[in-house]
Formats: structure tokens, C-alpha cells, sequence
């Protein structure tokens, strides 16, 4: 059912970018942008209609009842389920998480015995260092072990929630934007994400009709789709 493809992926994008539940009040304001005769999906209850389909996980929290979310399938919930709630530390929604360079995720990922510094130069380029051996136009920011998740025995989940709680209050700290040290993506797909649509349409109009009636877009993606200029 379209309708079930399309609450995995909304649950699935929002624990990727946010590591928290997707509250079904939002997600239901979501899908009914989107399909106007929903409640004959699942009538007055999308809690209910989660979970007889198994499409994703409900979590409630366990100090306001009232606020239930949804967390992708075969994601381990936490011990403690009041984080995947908590919105983040320096107010607002949730901080963006783009997916960090693993050099840089590992140095608060990892404990180490001696100190380490990221040194950035004023193109925003970056590099690791144990020594403050700065060239031209660059600045060194310290991180010790005090910045580092040492947590090796709690679940993944939780391990991920206090790397990146780590990270931003680092980058709090030394007043740096963490999408300073993103993964930079390659220019070939960003040019055959701009030259081979129109070459994808027309090769999907070729398609039967049994094909193509394989083919799903979520309605969220089509969306952002015809937003785009």
C-alpha cells in the first residue's frame, strides 16, 4: 500500500536527520496534506493503524503519556525513552546531523590518550593533529578526552545520541557550524542530478505498464520535486 510506503519513509527520514521519534501529531499532519480521504486508511487512529500494519515502531513517552511517536523498524529503542523526545539542548526543533567525515566523527566516538586539534584554515578545509602547528590563516580548537562518549557497553542508539550531543555542544563551544565537517558530495552526482533528469523521465515513460507500476515515489519527495525551480 502506497499509503504504508510512504509513513516508513517520513519515520525513516526524520530518524536519519534527527535521531529522535517522529511525534503522529506532525506525522498526521503530514499525510493528511497529502491524502485528503485518509481516514479511510485508518479512520480516527494512526497509532493503531501503525501498528497492525507494521510499518514502524511506536514509543510513548514515559513521563507524558500523551506524546507517542514513531521510530523506524528494527531500530533499537533506548533504555531510557524520554530522549528520543527531547528536542535539542540549545532550544528549537532539532538540529540538522549531516552525515560527518568519519575522521572527525571518530574523534568523539573513540576515546584517546592524548589530546587532539582540528585545525581549520579560512577556506574551511580541515585537519587532525596531536600539535598546535598552525600554517597561514589557520586556527587550531582543542578536543580532550572530556569531549568524547566513553559508553561502550550502552545500546547503538544511544551511543549515536550522546556522539552527536558531544559534537554540538564542541561546536558550541569553539563557535563553529558542524556542517563544516560534512561529507562533501561528489560533483558527479550533484551534475547527473541536474543532466539526467529529464533522460530518466523519458526512459521511464518506455517502461510497461507492469513496471511501472513498481515504481514509488514518497508524496513528500514529489513535493520538495515540484517546489524546486
Amino acid at each position: 500500500m502506497e499509503l504504508k510506503r510512504t509513513i516508513e519513509s517520513l519515520v525513516r527520514d526524520h530518524w536519519d536527520e534527527f535521531g529522535k521519534a517522529l511525534l503522529l501529531s506532525n506525522l498526521g499532519k503530514t499525510l493528511k496534506t497529502n491524502y485528503r480521504t485518509i481516514s479511510q486508511y485508518f479512520g480516527a487512529s494512526l497509532r493503531r493503524f501503525i501498528e497492525t500494519t507494521h510499518v514502524a515502531t511506536i514509543v510513548t513517552h514515559p513521563v507524558h503519556s500523551e506524546k507517542i511517536g514513531a521510530i523506524p523498524l528494527g531500530v533499537a529503542a533506548p533504555s531510557n525513552l524520554e530522549t528520543l523526545f527531547s528536542e535539542s539542548a540549545f532550544g528549537g526543533r532539532p538540529r540538522a546531523r549531516p552525515p560527518l567525515k568519519d575522521e572527525f566523527w571518530e574523534l568523539f566516538h573513540k576515546t584517546f590518550a592524548k589530546k587532539r586539534y582540528v585545525i581549520v584554515s579560512n577556506d574551511n578545509s580541515f585537519r587532525i593533529d596531536e600539535n598546535i602547528a598552525l600554517g597561514n590563516n589557520e586556527r587550531s580548537f582543542e578536543i580532550s578526552g572530556s569531549d568524547c562518549v566513553d559508553i561502550p557497553s550502552a545500546p547503538l542508539p544511544e551511543k549515536i545520541e550522546a556522539t552527536w550531543a558531544k559534537i554540538f555542544l564542541w561546536c558550541d563551544r569553539n563557535k563553529l557550524d558542524v556542517s563544516l565537517f560534512a561529507k562533501e558530495r561528489s560533483k558527479r552526482i550533484q551534475e547527473n542530478e541536474v543532466s539526467s533528469l529529464p533522460g530518466l523521465a523519458d526512459r521511464l515513460s518506455r517502461l510497461d505498464q507492469q513496471d511501472q507500476s513498481r515504481i514509488f515515489i514518497p508524496f513528500d519527495i514529489v513535493i520538495k520535486m515540484l517546489s524546486q525551480k
